[in-house]
């Protein structure tokens, strides 16, 4: 996400917009007309949810009920991530190509018999920034979820981008809605894809041990002080109609954390009767929630949940170019990965990869990157994508029984570490 080629936001009708900040979070009163766009939007972001999640469910779908040919409830996964693939490089095309290729000894059988001959079941996430050109991005998602049982997407602000950087409009992208040329068009565009090709934008229970709720994000500023020539020249490339003043002032990611609601509401209830076996981060190991199987006869957690954005959602967890801190997090973004119960959230966005544990949560980045990026100093030289998680349902004596759901962690803010 990172580079000389970010813009930021065009403003509409900005100085009828007000924004004022408290508790981390800001109360915007814009023109009528940018509230209209973002009611309408709202409901058009819900619309897109509810056909990947039908709205009568009163949970997070279980895999194994949506595909019981395939899956299973006591399926054993692991989790890859990655992020920042940017295949509009072509030397991360061909990283593309290469990665997703289907196995030789698999070419020809069909994508359902894969699936159900392997083993343990794997899922990637995908955390944003594929490419600019909807196009591009249909046909990379495309090979992802050739190559894995599940895919799950959100979106990075280079998909929001409707205009290229040296100002080629992308007209495929508004096939259905040719008169919207806004960066939530766009968007939704891209959600199209992903329902066409099976990759999914909504939770999941994929097992007893293990869920994947992807959420959508923005940036929201840090510090109050003027921004940065950079900051101020980050994403030109999205238009916002919601009356925002910049694209770091709180309004387009408040949309995106209301647009999250749905998900966080409907969470599944955290129980007991059983726990999980995860991988543990590369630092912290031992605060790592679930690092190790505890002794038999406590009580643990039905599944490890783990979600997904692709801006950070922490300011604490970027340690990059100090002018840009203004457009890599949102704080609220927080709070609502924890009313869920993650114990593990993937990002994307910095370009910086980590693998750190802050308030009982593991926070990871792995970010493919632009090439020059690859050949730098400060590069990790990870493989990617990269595995963060290894479920695998555990039953220990004497939790067989249902129990009560315990409290989920709520909106508390995370001690600072």
């Amino acid at each position: 996400t990172i580079g000389a080629d970010h813009h930021t936001t065009r403003g509409h009708d900005a100085s009828s917009a007000a924004v004022a900040a408290s508790m981390g979070t800001f109360v915007v009163a814009p023109t009528s007309a940018a509230e209209r766009e973002r009611s309408r939007y709202l409901s058009l972001f819900a619309e897109a949810e509810r056909l990947e999640w039908p709205a009568e469910a009163a949970t997070w779908p279980r895999l194994w009920d949506v595909d019981p040919h395939n899956f299973a409830a006591d399926d054993r996964w692991e989790i890859y991530a990655v992020s920042d693939v940017h295949v509009d490089f072509k030397e991360n095309a061909s990283w593309a190509d290469h990665e997703f290729a289907v196995p030789v000894q698999s070419r020809g059988t069909p994508g359902e018999e894969r699936r159900r001959s392997r083993r343990k079941k794997r899922c990637l996430i995908c955390a944003g920034d594929v490419a600019t050109k909807v196009s591009t991005v249909r046909a990379t998602l495309a090979k992802m979820a050739d190559a894995y049982d599940v895919v799950f997407y959100v979106f990075g602000n280079h998909e929001a981008w409707y205009v290229g950087r040296r100002g080629a409009h992308e007209p495929e992208a508004y096939a259905e809605v040719p008169a919207e040329r806004s960066s939530p068009a766009k968007i939704l565009a891209v959600y199209r894809v992903c329902r066409e090709l099976g990759v999914r934008t909504t939770p999941l229970v994929l097992s007893k041990a293990v869920a994947v709720c992807p959420l959508a994000s923005w940036y929201r500023e840090a510090l109050s002080s003027a921004p940065s020539p950079q900051e101020a020249g980050f994403d030109l490339g999205c238009a916002w109609p919601f009356g925002q003043t910049s694209n770091f002032d709180g309004v387009v990611a408040d949309f995106f954390v209301d647009s999250n609601t749905r998900r966080v509401d409907h969470a599944p209830p955290l129980s007991s009767s059983s726990s999980t076996a995860t991988t543990p981060p590369a630092e912290e190991s031992s605060s790592s929630p679930q690092s190790s199987a505890p002794p038999p006869g406590e009580r643990h957690t039905t599944m490890t949940v783990v979600t997904c954005s692709h801006f950070l959602p922490r300011h604490d967890c970027y340690g990059g170019f100090r002018h840009l801190a203004k457009v890599m997090a949102d704080p609220a973004l927080d709070r609502q990965l924890r009313a869920v119960g993650s114990t593990l959230h993937v990002c994307g966005h910095s370009h910086l990869d980590f693998d750190v544990v802050r308030g009982g949560v593991r926070y990871v980045q792995a970010a493919l990157g632009y090439p020059h990026e690859r050949r730098a100093s400060f590069f990790t030289s990870e493989t990617y994508p990269k595995k963060v998680l290894d479920a695998k349902v555990v039953v220990f004596p004497g939790d067989e029984a249902a129990e009560a759901p315990r409290p989920r962690p709520g909106d508390a803010a995370p001690k600072k570490e």
